[in-house]
């Protein structure tokens, strides 16, 4: 059978595979599933969110020379004729009349094009960014007596358009040679607009980091004007709504504007340079050009006039690679509350000797992004460090290959890809620390934990597209992250009670720049300019009850505080019966919900989950299916089995 005809149909199917609860123990595991080969099956329905139909191009502006001919004529007329001090409506009503030669740049109904020439030059003249909110407020007015009231259509692809002028024009590569000078520092604002006035592309002025700052700092001006007019009642606060996320391309580094729609936050607008894009009712973040495992946001700090880091999370990319390395426990401790997901995969697991242990996998991802994924884990045993420290470490190197032309095809529509093939690696490191157990009384105990992971991300690609110029070629990137973890943990019960529970309290965090401009392929830059960052503190409780033994019930709750002062929760009960120690059924549900703040599209899926399994005798064979609601999306249904090999 084919390997496409194969993933076809395990789409056709459905499931994934929930894992048990359980948190980071130091003592020696010895379940089953450490000490057998396992294979397993996870399957899940793919449904029209997994195609991203609800995902547009409004405006495009890329290689539009054109657009930019149009732009620069405006410009030298306005300048030549000494009228750069007039008001905006006399300007348009003098370009209006004019019978210069480029009147042949402007479409049939181009009066809005001609508005945005104005506009441009009314801004690529400042020598302050304080100069900003007239400038633009000048232009946000004259749209708006035009009677104008789009914003993804009619004051959107403003920005779009200046960014991508950058782009094609005074672009600055130097900033992109990891130890050339041009790695160094920041470019302003006032820098890429004036180097927009000069028309000469020798005047160069930053690369994306840059410009997409500079793009956030003008639409935060005008996203507010834009409100303030039509929406005066509601009182909003831009600031609160709009973001940059940075990731990982084929190549580089890339940043992206994201501005959610205050009065619908399940529409969100993004400014990809030229590009103005639509997205509805998505999770997360996803582009055709993002290759990495971790995608990072950012906010615009009013104190400190800087784009300040404020979050990170996983790709689709980067869930896959979670999946296959860390524990349900571990993941909960470094990224926090789990986040709804869909893939099918087939997976076999083998622990070995030496406490190495090895997994190869095969599946799909959400846009027919076919994978296969193999795992090397290093697990070392307890270790004391003095009288009072425990140590246990884990090592693992990673190596993925996927190909994903559908995922380019739909959200990097700016050519069309027959083939686009990935091969990546990451080697990764955890160090867990804790304290020794602090007795507090019979049945009660603390200790505190530092746990700490670093990881290294490599990648090279290949495309095949209609532009070989392009985009038929090898390219290579790579990324890393280093999390660290703090807390306290308190423990109640002994190991043969019927009654057992824990509670977590625990701080993540991660270094990164201090400003979004200073992401610089220099490492030395990058780590000379980090800070720590905090994007949550979360609270976990943990409950066992035995009734007897043969039943078990088991509940768990994680609360979550985001440092945008948002309060997220999950929740989860497990009641597992074992029928005269034979087979055992166990039934799960668990809830998502954000209970206070703003819902942001980086934070987890409001999802309801609803489980059964049912495993043979010593949990030789496992069968389970698995219900999941996602909030505004339809809902899924899957399938998983399970199977010990050599199981005695």
């Amino acid at each position: 059978m084919k390997l496409p005809i194969f993933f076809a149909l395990l789409l056709k199917l459905s499931s994934v595979y929930a894992q048990q609860i359980s948190f980071l123990d130091f003592s020696e595991p010895d379940s089953l599933e450490y000490q057998k080969a396992l294979v397993e099956i996870r399957i899940q329905k793919a449904n029209d969110f997994s195609r991203n139909r609800n995902y547009s191009v409004i405006q495009d502006f890329t290689k539009d020379e054109s657009r930019f001919q149009l732009n620069f004529s405006i410009q030298e007329y306005l300048e030549n004729t000494n009228i750069q001090s007039t008001s905006f409506g006399n300007k348009m009503q003098m370009l209006e009349n004019s019978n210069e030669p480029w009147i042949q740049f402007v479409p049939a109904e181009g009066k809005k094009e001609i508005i945005y020439g104005i506009w441009r030059q009314n801004l690529i003249h400042i020598s302050n960014e304080n100069q900003l909110p007239e400038r633009i407020g000048e232009g946000f007015d004259f749209l708006v007596s035009e009677g104008y009231s789009d914003l993804a259509v009619d004051y959107l692809p403003f920005i779009g358009m200046l960014m991508e002028e950058q782009y094609l024009y005074h672009y600055d590569k130097t900033r992109l040679a990891a130890f050339g000078k041009g790695a160094k520092g920041i470019v302003t604002t006032v820098d890429l607009l004036n180097s927009l006035a000069t028309q000469d592309p020798a005047i160069v002025a930053g690369v994306c980091r840059d410009t997409h700052d500079a793009g956030l700092r003008i639409l935060r001006v005008l996203a507010q004007d834009y409100y303030t007019h039509f929406y005066p009642e509601k009182k909003i606060d831009i600031d609160d709504y709009i973001f940059l996320q940075s990731w990982t391309t084929d190549h580089s580094q890339h940043i992206t504007i994201s501005l959610i729609n205050p009065t619908d936050m399940s529409k969100v607008y993004e400014l990809d340079w030229g590009r103005t894009i639509v997205k509805d009712r998505t999770r997360g973040y996803e582009h055709g050009r993002n290759y990495g495992n971790t995608y990072r946001i950012w906010k615009f700090d009013k104190h400190s006039n800087t784009t300040i880091p404020l979050d990170f999370k996983r790709t689709q990319i980067g869930k896959l690679y979670d999946r296959h390395f860390f524990s349900f426990d571990e993941n909960t401790r470094f990224m926090g509350i789990p986040d709804f997901d869909t893939y099918s995969d087939i997976t076999y697991f083998q622990p070995a000797k030496h406490r190495i242990s090895y997994t190869a996998s095969v599946g799909i991802l959400p846009m027919q992004q076919y994978f296969g994924l193999l795992g090397l884990i290093h697990r070392s045993r307890l270790r004391h460090i003095g009288r009072f420290i425990e140590y246990r470490g884990a090592t693992g190197l990673q190596v993925l290959y996927f190909e994903d032309h559908l995922k380019k095809n739909l959200l990097f529509p700016i050519y069309h890809y027959s083939k686009t093939y990935s091969l990546q690696a990451m080697p990764r490191y955890i160090a867990a620390f804790k304290t020794k157990d602090m007795s507090l009384s019979n049945k009660l105990k603390l200790d505190l934990f530092s746990e700490n992971t670093i990881e290294i991300f490599l990648t090279s690609s290949y495309f095949d597209s209609d532009n070989p110029t392009d985009y038929k070629h090898y390219n290579k990137s790579g990324d890393g992250n280093v999390i660290f973890v703090q807390g306290a943990r308190m423990q109640y019960g002994k190991d043969k009670d019927k009654f057992s529970a824990r509670m977590i309290l625990q701080n993540r965090s991660f270094p990164i720049p201090k400003d979004v401009r200073l992401m610089s392929p220099n490492p030395f830059e990058l780590f000379g300019n980090a800070i720590i960052v905090s994007p949550a503190k979360d609270l976990i409780l943990d409950f066992n009850y035995n009734a007897f033994s043969q039943f078990s019930l088991a509940w768990e709750t994680i609360g979550e505080y985001t440092n945008m002062h948002d309060v997220l929760l999950f929740s989860q009960i497990v009641v597992k019966k074992q029928y005269k120690n034979q087979a055992t059924l166990s039934a799960s549900a668990s809830i998502t919900r954000q209970l206070k703040g703003l819902s942001y599209y980086w934070y987890p899926t409001e999802n309801i989950s609803i489980k059964a399994e049912f495993e043979t005798k010593n949990q030789a064979n496992s069968f389970g299916i698995l219900l999941q609601f996602p909030k505004n999306q339809p809902p899924v249904f899957g399938i998983s089995y399970k199977k010990l090999i050599n199981n005695g």
